[in-house]
């Protein structure tokens, strides 16, 4: 009896211990705390940047920028080399103190940020020939973002003056703007080789962008000969003459229509230097219109 009351007693001390070895022990509530914290573990899908960005596309051109910077005056060169490719302008009409038709045509195009190629025609008495070709290049020194102010210079050649000969013409250009009002002056002298054969010029011009399609400012100019040349004497010349004249221009898109009237000055001497009828200086109205364009 007491065998059998002792195998009872062993068998149940086994399996209380079996049980006790398969209960999990608690877990401590600091431990629930950080899992329920714990945010979910998820896959996300990231898009892999390009290696190179496309640069932004240029900016279409306009012809209200070649306006304001001063590419579609009648006469004043401007100071800056433009951001745009090259602009072309052209003028068409008549000078009532020189009797005679004028006619003048533009082209420029930018070789680098800071040097461009200039080509000049112009048709009408003037201190040269009556048909005038000038080619060269103007030179971006200092800009009014940087210096406050555009600062340039061109070189140019003239191919003929009055006795069929070439002249070399050295130019300095200015210009600063005030929020839409530009100033503009530029100062040009020419010699030929010999250095008896010699023009000065001035510039001086106002342009204001009163909107995007419309720019109205006045654009002046005066052009001197100071030639000692004997041979001179034996031809009709320009003494000198002056215009002045405000000047409209519309732009539209790439392209712009432009026209100017205003008074105009002439003296000229005759032949032999006589005096025709006791007049030397005339003047009259000048009335110019024309097209121009960036690209």
């Amino acid at each position: 009896m007491l065998k059998l009351e002792g195998s009872v007693t062993l068998a149940l001390i086994f399996c209380s211990s079996a049980a006790l070895a398969r209960e999990p022990e608690p877990a401590l509530p600091g431990a629930f705390a950080a899992i329920e914290q714990e945010p979910p573990r998820t896959l996300h899908r990231q898009p892999l940047e390009p290696d190179e960005v496309a640069p932004p596309a240029p900016p279409e051109p306009k012809a209200n920028q070649a306006a304001s910077d001063g590419f579609l005056s009648p006469f004043t060169t401007p100071a800056v080399v433009s951001t745009l490719r090259g602009s072309a302008q052209s003028y068409a009409g008549y000078d009532g103190a020189a009797a005679a038709p004028r006619a003048r045509a533009v082209a420029e195009g930018r070789l680098t940020s800071y040097l461009s190629l200039r080509m000049e025609f112009e048709h009408g008495p003037a201190t040269g020939t009556d048909d005038r070709l000038s080619i060269g290049a103007r030179l971006g020194i200092l800009t009014q973002q940087k210096y406050g102010v555009d600062f340039g210079a061109g070189l140019f050649y003239q191919p003929k003056d009055f006795r069929e000969e070439g002249n070399i013409v050295g130019g300095l250009m200015v210009a600063r703007h005030f929020g839409r009002l530009g100033l503009f002056a530029n100062g040009l002298f020419g010699s030929d080789s010999e250095g008896d054969d010699q023009s000065l010029e001035l510039r001086l011009s106002s342009l204001y962008a009163a909107s995007g399609w419309l720019t109205v400012g006045v654009d002046a100019r005066s052009r001197m000969n100071l030639s000692q040349d004997q041979k001179r004497l034996r031809t009709r010349s320009v003494d000198w003459d002056m215009q002045a004249a405000p000047t409209a221009i519309v732009c539209l898109g790439q392209f712009s229509l432009m026209a100017l009237v205003g008074p105009s000055l002439i003296r000229e001497t005759p032949p032999g230097g006589e005096v025709a009828g006791g007049i030397r200086t005339r003047g009259g109205l000048l009335a110019m219109a024309g097209a121009g364009g960036a690209f």
